[in-house]
């Protein structure tokens, strides 16, 4: 865009810096507007104007903060996937097998219904050719934590005798296939979870179902 303001963050003069309460201030609003209008039009939807005028500030000053809508959408897609791995709670590793493992099915169907989960899928979805693969992988970084976690708490409860697996890697898909049924297959393939909560009692035959097949008899 021609004549259009183009300075990065990292170049915000000193005097600027000391303004950082009301610089991080716009930051946020611009974040939460971008965010909002890119779940509603894509990326190709939603040009600068249209995020100057929800959010309220210039676009002089949202090229200054971000260079580019590009690195925008970028920093909207690590917003959610920052917020999605804080959201994931490992269970306390004092409490018995069945205990950790209810808890970890808990956690786990939250972070699949979780409205930044379904958001993040959904802007990956409209991520345009030449940033897809970019958000693909941010998105993928977001879920390998999910997943991460519960294959340690599965081998954490292993190296205590209180399970036994051949290998881990399908401990984990059995995990997700018994505790979260269809929301479990879609974390699996990329895709996202069911639409409604996964009612408790399923959780806890997830878990007895697991125990079954991987717990010491």
């Amino acid at each position: 865009m021609a004549g259009t303001p183009d300075t990065p963050e990292t170049t915000l003069s000193k005097h600027e810096q000391a303004k950082r309460p009301l610089w991080l201030k716009k930051r946020a609003a611009i974040l939460d507007s971008a965010e909002q209008l890119f779940l509603e039009d894509g990326f190709a939807g939603v040009p600068i104007d249209r995020i100057s005028e929800v959010s309220g500030i210039s676009k002089t000053t949202i090229y200054k903060h971000f260079g580019a809508k590009e690195a925008l959408f970028r920093e909207v897609i690590e917003r959610k996937v920052s917020a999605l791995s804080d959201k994931i709670n490992r269970p306390d590793p004092q409490a018995a097998a069945e205990e950790q493992l209810l808890a970890l099915a808990r956690a786990t169907a939250a972070v699949l219904m979780d409205p930044d989960f379904m958001a993040l899928h959904r802007m990956m979805l409209a991520a345009p050719g030449d940033l897809a693969e970019l958000i693909r992988w941010q998105y993928e970084v977001g879920m390998q934590s999910l997943l991460t976690t519960i294959a340690q708490v599965i081998e954490g409860l292993s190296r205590h005798g209180e399970i036994h697996f051949d290998a881990l890697d399908l401990a984990v898909q059995d995990f997700l296939s018994l505790t979260q049924g269809a929301g479990g297959s879609a974390l699996r393939s990329g895709g996202t979870g069911t639409a409604s909560s996964i009612p408790e009692p399923l959780l806890r035959r997830g878990v007895a179902n697991f125990l079954k097949i991987y717990g010491r008899s």
